[in-house]
């Protein structure tokens, strides 16, 4: 009867939205991982900062081998050292909290999310030499 035309739309840029959210996802388990440790330690509950510990060095082994803090502070948990541990841990969060990294327990909750682009902002040009 008449002339029908198909059009299919995809879904551009949801590949990246998608990447973004598990990004996201896996941060916040990387800061409840770490907030269980650093609670753990302050409890001085030694067995459950080791066992949240080996948590957060399942979830992120990459992370716990470079830095040299949670090294130091995985080592002292392996030799059931609670004092150093525990100091260690407030150092560190300490220095993160300065640093504007996110891991404290208290920012945790206010910490800001990264800015998303908003509907209209790609190909905007902005001038920053003035």
């Amino acid at each position: 009867m008449g002339n029908e035309i198909g059009l299919k739309v995809g879904s551009f840029g949801s590949g990246s939205q998608d990447q973004a959210s598990k990004q996201r996802d896996r941060r916040k388990e990387r800061d409840k991982r770490w907030r269980a440790v650093f609670l753990a330690l302050q409890a001085g509950n030694l067995v459950d900062a080791k066992a949240a510990f080996k948590a957060l060095q399942s979830l992120e082994s990459a992370w716990v081998s470079t830095d040299p803090v949670l090294g130091q502070i995985g080592r002292a948990l392996d030799s059931s050292n609670l004092h150093s541990a525990r100091r260690l841990a407030h150092e560190m969060q300490a220095q993160r909290e300065k640093d504007g990294n996110y891991l404290s327990p208290v920012t945790f909750k206010n910490a800001p999310e990264p800015k998303r682009l908003q509907p209209g902002e790609v190909g905007r040009v902005i001038d920053f030499s003035a």
